[in-house]
């Protein structure tokens, strides 16, 4: 959670909110999960904040808060918000550390002005006319500060020590968060906010001709009905399992993703629409071919089957027109029975 809405949590009137974010999700009807408390949550800390701003559009413009919808929410703003607080977390560690290797680095370099005030000291106290007399007392007064320097040096180089295993320790860190922040964490595949960034990336380059793209759209069939039959733990399983296949059959440079809910966008980069229609193919037979079962009764569930649409890029796409062209070819996978993949409008199945 963020931090205001953590807070809110754990401050003595922790139960209240939670009770207020409890009342707002029934206004709404939105089931009480895990995630859409979170949801909520984040919503109810920050009125004025994107979450809260995107359920108001929702809601005026009559969209219902389905749990396709509310998936995509979580998956849309949840990991930026956390994102959010965990960067400010490592920027906050990053700046204590260096103002604890500046406070060091001011010391030496006082320590540093005096050694040299005590130098030049010395080298008065010898050019004076009895020099004899003053030796000792210069040689022990530059034993003194040289080992007053020698203590600063080693403290100096102890902390810088401390902290160049501290910033490596953040930088791993910041690495995990950005890798987190472009996860479903259901699924372990990218989410959507990370398939839309690799989707711009390349049709740039199929834009100036460098590579072929296609991209695929596929969605579980009647999984509405499903989930509603055996719950969300159990969709949550089949969600794995269909991931699971598509991690086996879909190796990189394909990028496959959680694109919102139950459905599933991949991007073959390099691939012709018939190379990619193939691997989709293999994917929906692979999918269809297990007849599952309830992981905690062992009761079968029946078989699963997956409807698709493909997109191969034309010279005037760009990342929403290819994405509107691979669902409308979904939809029509859809509306001619399921089970199917179909290609887009300008899509030829065989390319050169």
């Amino acid at each position: 959670m963020s931090s205001n809405s953590e807070s809110r949590l754990q401050s003595v009137d922790g139960f209240e909110f939670a009770r207020a974010v409890l009342e707002d999700m029934e206004r709404y009807r939105v089931p009480p999960t895990p995630n859409n408390f979170e949801l909520w949550a984040h919503k109810a800390a920050d009125p004025e904040g994107p979450v809260a701003l995107e359920i108001a559009r929702l809601t005026a413009a009559g969209s219902p808060l389905s749990n396709s919808v509310l998936d995509d929410l979580t998956l849309t703003f949840v990991p930026q918000v956390k994102l959010n607080q965990q960067l400010r977390d490592a920027g906050e560690d990053l700046s204590r550390e260096l103002a604890a290797v500046d406070e060091a680095v001011s010391a030496a370099r006082k320590s540093g002005d005096v050694y040299s005030e005590t130098l030049q000291f010395a080298s008065d106290s010898l050019d004076s006319k009895n020099p004899e007399k003053t030796l000792g007392e210069t040689i022990s007064y530059i034993s003194d500060a040289t080992q007053i320097m020698q203590r600063q040096n080693n403290a100096l180089r102890s902390r810088l020590s401390e902290t160049t295993v501290e910033i490596e320790r953040l930088r791993t860190d910041l690495e995990k968060v950005r890798r987190d922040a472009k996860t479903d964490a259901l699924t372990n595949l990218a989410n959507r906010r990370a398939f839309d960034e690799e989707l711009e990336r390349v049709c740039d380059l199929a834009h100036s001709g460098l590579i072929n793209l296609t991209v695929a759209v596929i969605d579980i069939d009647h999984f509405k009905v499903f989930n509603d039959t055996w719950g969300h733990q159990t969709g949550d399983q089949v969600l794995r399992y269909v991931s699971a296949i598509i991690r086996a059959r879909c190796p990189a440079p394909i990028f496959a993703s959680r694109y919102g809910g139950e459905e599933f966008a991949l991007l073959f980069p390099g691939e012709t629409s018939d190379q990619a229609h193939e691997i989709m193919q293999i994917v929906l037979t692979d999918i269809e071919a297990t007849n599952l079962k309830r992981r905690s009764t062992e009761e079968a569930l029946g078989r699963l089957t997956m409807s698709g649409g493909l997109a191969s890029f034309q010279l005037n796409d760009g990342p929403s027109l290819i994405m509107e062209r691979a669902d409308k070819a979904l939809y029509a996978a859809k509306a001619n029975g399921r089970n199917q993949l179909v290609l887009a409008e300008g899509t030829r199945a065989r390319e050169s």
